[in-house]
């Protein structure tokens, strides 16, 4: 056994410098995430839905209007129509038509910089169902 081996039933060992930890979190997923990340897929996710559904309770007790499923399916129609207006793919008017919808989920959190905690919030989202960090990035920007 060298020095950069582990001793059998040993605990892993601490990195070193320059070595990232393992992080079992960041594991492969035993259920593959699904090849596209869809609108669909994102309006129907838990998480999306309790947040939404918070965000506009949330927003209501400060006396704002209605910024539940009402208004966000709204915006996500009308970001999908801009983008077809303008002669976009179907790619990005479904990121477009995602982004519209995701847009209002930090309100949950506070409605100062909502647009910062959206952004965030729909980027662990996102990587979570398994879209591209790249998706993930347009949506986010």
């Amino acid at each position: 056994m060298t020095a950069d081996q582990d001793p059998p039933d040993s605990p892993a060992r601490s990195p070193r410098l320059g070595e990232r930890p393992v992080r079992p979190e960041l594991a492969p997923r035993p259920d593959p995430a699904p090849d596209i990340v869809t609108f669909d897929l994102v309006r129907s996710d838990p998480e999306v839905v309790a947040l939404i559904e918070q965000a506009n309770k949330s927003l209501g007790v400060l006396g704002y209007t209605e910024h539940g499923v009402r208004h966000v399916t709204l915006v996500s129609r009308i970001a999908r129509n801009v983008l077809r207006y303008l002669g976009y793919d179907s790619e990005y008017q479904e990121l477009a038509s995602i982004a519209g919808y995701l847009h209002d989920v930090g309100n949950v959190i506070s409605r100062y910089d909502h647009a910062y905690t959206s952004a965030l919030l729909a980027h662990d989202i996102l990587i979570r169902m398994g879209m591209p960090p790249t998706d993930v990035a347009i949506i986010m920007g």
